[in-house]
């Protein structure tokens, strides 16, 4: 009992700190360049899928296309990490030009993925947030492409700590 409560202790306290930095920053939610989940939308995307968590961005009227950075903490096991989006809106330069014919100014997207004891399945967890960003792709009906996200498009760095 003592364990499962200190879990949940761990999980508020994160989303705290999240909240946070979310009221104190200047731009406000759908103007922002950043966008915050809490750890409820990834535990909501990788039980239900990537419609579970629709309004999520829907109801607040967030084009998750506009935003330069995505965090997306993730607690399993009473472990963290964290999946970071990097801009999704330019995904079509992606798909648009091979990867020698990129010119070097263009911005890419990518995602890192930060975790620290290599606990977490990395390739489960970005698979669900490509499917969550080529959901959104379609309900905002952003372009021809009807999913632009996929591993190649949307390459994955993980940091390595010595």
């Amino acid at each position: 009992m003592v364990y499962y409560c200190l879990a949940n202790v761990h999980l508020v306290v994160v989303d705290v700190v999240c909240s946070f930095i979310r009221l104190n920053r200047k731009e406000r939610r759908a103007d922002s360049e950043v966008h915050f989940f809490t750890s409820h939308f990834y535990s909501s995307l990788a039980k239900d899928g990537a419609k579970a968590v629709t309004s999520w961005t829907a109801k607040k009227n967030i084009d998750s296309f506009t935003k330069k950075f995505i965090f997306v903490p993730i607690n399993q096991s009473l472990h963290w990490s964290l999946c970071v989006v990097v801009n999704p809106g330019a995904i079509m330069n992606q798909v648009e030009y091979s990867e020698n014919d990129v010119p070097e100014e263009a911005l890419l997207p990518c995602m890192f993925f930060f975790d620290s004891l290599k606990a977490h399945r990395q390739a489960t967890i970005t698979r669900n947030v490509r499917s969550w960003l080529n959901s959104e792709w379609k309900r905002l009906k952003k372009g021809k492409e009807e999913s632009p996200f996929d591993k190649q498009t949307m390459k994955v760095f993980s940091p390595r700590g010595e």
